[in-house]
């Protein structure tokens, strides 16, 4: 996170520079990349999740939920700045929290300050907030970690 802005991993974010959804030497899936919509950003509009491949080509990691799944939970849940002009939506308050155990499983990797988010639950109302003033930009560029 610099400045207050947030990456989401999130269903056809858009994959910026590094395309290994629809392109590459082995994509993750068989399809063209017009289909994916913008290169940052993805799809602007709930109806064109439908156009996406469902499932990767690939035969690990294979989620539970298909690709057109997700694209619409994303918009579903306010995950995109539909409607409000900002590809990006503004984050108006964030919390830190504790990572995932299946972060730590998959990079082995633990945060220097991670006793102090342990235990924390931002909708609790004695949490303070910090105003954050930056942007959530989503991403789906099909590279593993």
């Amino acid at each position: 996170m610099l400045d207050g802005n947030f990456d989401l991993m999130t269903a056809d974010g858009g994959f910026g520079l590094f395309d290994a959804c629809a392109d590459g030497v082995e994509p993750f899936y068989n399809s063209t990349k017009s289909l994916w919509g913008d290169v940052y950003g993805g799809v602007k509009d709930i109806t064109y999740c439908k156009n996406l491949p469902a499932y990767s080509v690939c035969n690990y990691n294979q989620p539970v939920e298909s690709l057109i799944d997700l694209c619409i939970w994303s918009f579903k849940n306010n995950i995109r700045g539909v409607g409000n002009g900002d590809t990006n939506p503004r984050i108006k308050r964030m919390c830190q929290v504790q990572c995932p155990v299946e972060l730590y499983t998959a990079t082995g990797l633990h945060r220097s300050d991670e006793k102090s988010t342990i235990g924390v639950d931002c909708f609790s109302s004695n949490v303070h907030l910090e105003p954050s003033g930056g942007h959530m930009t989503r991403m789906m560029d099909c590279g593993n970690p």
